[in-house]
């Protein structure tokens, strides 16, 4: 009879310890409107960015989480489809990429200025200026794009882990 209520009792505290993880593994880290990002995801995440970029803190994760998410969010309003790189590749070329445009002039420019550092004719680095200029002025305008849309969400941290 007491190996019974031994094994009883055994059993109980193995439901209650394994409910208990489940949970915390479920718990809501943030919120962006009504769309959560759970401690799973972010685990996830954080793993894989750190295997990218091994100083990164926790804080910059779960921002990069939330500006993917109000991306997605507004990439989901446009009816945009596909899976979640798909929707945001699409929705930034889309708002963003489609507007931007390098003038001659500016690629001039830059070569002028940084000539000396560069130290190869025009004609052979122009497509990488080009592009380099593209992209920051790309990364410039999604920045300001992200912050114009995160005014208009509501976004919650909970907890950072």
């Amino acid at each position: 009879m007491v190996r019974y209520i031994l094994v009883l009792v055994t059993l109980f505290n193995l439901i209650i310890a394994s409910h208990t993880y489940g949970e915390f593994i479920n718990r809501v880290v943030a919120y962006v409107d009504n769309i959560p990002i759970t401690l799973l995801d972010f685990e996830k995440e954080y793993l894989k960015m750190k295997e990218k970029l091994p100083n990164i803190e926790k804080e910059e994760v779960i921002s990069t989480m939330i500006n993917k998410t109000v991306l997605l969010k507004k990439a989901k309003e446009l009816f945009l489809e596909g899976k979640e790189e798909e929707l945001l590749n699409s929705y930034i070329d889309l708002k963003i990429k489609a507007s931007i445009i390098i003038p001659e002039n500016q690629i001039r420019q830059y070569y002028e200025q940084n000539k000396t550092k560069i130290n190869k004719p025009y004609s052979s680095v122009r497509a990488q200026i080009e592009n380099y200029l593209y992209e920051r002025e790309l990364n410039k305008k999604l920045k300001e794009h992200i912050e114009e849309l995160k005014e208009a969400v509501e976004i919650k941290i909970v907890f950072i882990p």
